[in-house]
């Protein structure tokens, strides 16, 4: 009885204690365990996503694609005009990911470039509903966000593969961002300056250590 009846309501405690928590949707994922048990997830009064396709036999990157997709197909794009960028393929498992979010917004923002939205890697409901506005789709891990990108083509938002890959290292950064200055039609002179400036003292530290 607990395992095949009982599931229900434990998946409802559990999706009440991380809404209350975090304020925000919950994506469940029916994974072959879950099914295994019999769960009912409408007797728990969630309202979940459901993703085609079976997860099991993706890849990580697969599946993270498709649940961004699934989460942004609910989520009421708007299609209001709100120059900027959105960040693709981006997301939690990258190390360090709320420090790299925060350069990334930085350098853009010194070529006056508004990021506004990191899709899939928790970013609020309104920068998703807003990011069907954007002006270019920019693809840090194309191997995350294949279906995500095709999404937004089909609101007519193209998608930009750099070219050196994601922006690690001074080299791949001053490409990353050349290349969306060029997209964009705008200078990319102050960030560069700035990638410039960080390397330089990087190599002045270098120097000096033993």
């Amino acid at each position: 009885d607990d395992i095949v009846f009982g599931t229900s309501p434990k998946v409802s405690d559990g999706v009440s204690s991380v809404s209350g928590v975090t304020g925000r949707r919950v994506l469940l994922v029916d994974t072959l365990g879950v099914s295994l048990v019999c769960s009912d997830n409408s007797l728990s009064g969630a309202e979940p996503l459901e993703l085609e396709g079976d997860l099991s036999s993706m890849t990580f990157d697969e599946g993270y694609d498709l649940a961004a997709e699934a989460v942004l197909r609910s989520s009421g794009i708007s299609d209001d005009p709100r120059p900027g960028v959105n960040i693709l393929g981006y997301g939690l498992p990258d190390p360090g990911w709320t420090y790299g979010m925060g350069e990334i917004r930085s350098l853009l923002s010194m070529m006056g470039v508004r990021v506004n939205a990191f899709v899939g890697c928790v970013d609020s409901l309104e920068a998703i509903s807003s990011s069907g506005g954007s002006n270019l789709c920019v693809m840090v891990h194309p191997e995350r966000c294949h279906r995500v990108a095709s999404f937004y083509e089909e609101l007519g938002i193209p998608s930009l593969r750099p070219s050196c890959g994601s922006p690690v290292g001074y080299r791949a950064t001053k490409s990353f961002l050349d290349e969306i200055a060029n997209r964009l039609g705008i200078d990319p002179s102050p960030a560069i300056e700035a990638v410039d400036r960080d390397e330089q003292a990087v190599r002045m530290m270098l120097m000096k250590s033993d």
